[in-house]
């Protein structure tokens, strides 16, 4: 019980895949919060299957390859926080049409191209919220180091090691999908208020910040 209680407070401190699923769920809608979360689990997943196999030890004692993974995950959330407060810029308090109401899911069907939509963003329809949830975690050497330096901190030496890590990570993640599943919805069920437009644009100019932080973070970040 006490890798439960040290996971859930591990689990409920606010990252960078919180950030993305608040980010996506209020513009996407409850279905790419949950994509997003999907991905996230299969991140940590690649990880956990890294940690048995032993390739999560090479990254953390080999500097190189921490360098390459951290740049990597440091320049993708950069970039998603950047696209987001991009997708602020002409918004104002008296905008009619949220930034929900501009993806490709609620765009009315009438002969009016993508283009041609007001703040329209020419690429949200290229953004996968699975594949970003997914390379968010797969991208961030301190999951690698957190599950060879975590886990086995719970594993009895009367037992198997492998069947223990294994079942220690299933656990991890899911636990991990449960509490961002209660945030997707915690923060669908505000929607009306959050996608007030002078209240999303705000938030969103505060979550793309936050996310562009933990990128800086996670860039400045070290092995230790």
């Amino acid at each position: 019980m006490s890798f439960i209680g040290v996971a859930a407070l591990i689990i409920v401190i606010p990252g960078a895949d919180m950030m993305l699923v608040a980010n996506n769920t209020m513009s996407r809608g409850r279905a790419a919060g949950f994509r997003t979360v999907a991905g996230a689990g299969l991140g940590l997943a690649v990880h956990a299957s890294a940690a048995i196999a032993g390739l999560s030890a090479l990254i953390a004692t080999s500097a190189t390859a921490f360098s390459i993974v951290k740049i990597l995950g440091a320049l993708f959330l950069i970039f998603i926080g950047m696209s987001t407060l991009w997708s602020t810029i002409g918004s104002s308090q008296g905008t009619t049409s949220t930034i929900r109401d501009r993806t490709p899911r609620d765009q009315p069907q009438t002969g009016q191209s993508h283009t041609d939509q007001p703040g329209h963003e020419a690429k949200a329809a290229n953004r996968d919220p699975l594949l970003q949830g997914f390379l968010t975690n797969v991208l961030n050497p301190k999951l690698a180091i957190f599950f060879v330096s975590f886990l086995p901190q719970f594993i009895s030496n009367q037992a198997a090691t492998t069947p223990q890590i294994i079942i220690l990570s299933a656990v991890f993640i899911a636990m991990g999908a449960v509490w961002l599943s209660f945030y997707v919805m915690a923060v669908d069920s505000l929607s009306g208020y959050l996608q007030r437009p002078s209240v999303e644009v705000w938030i969103r100019r505060i979550v793309g910040t936050a996310l562009g932080g933990l990128g800086l973070r996670l860039a400045l970040a070290t092995q230790n």
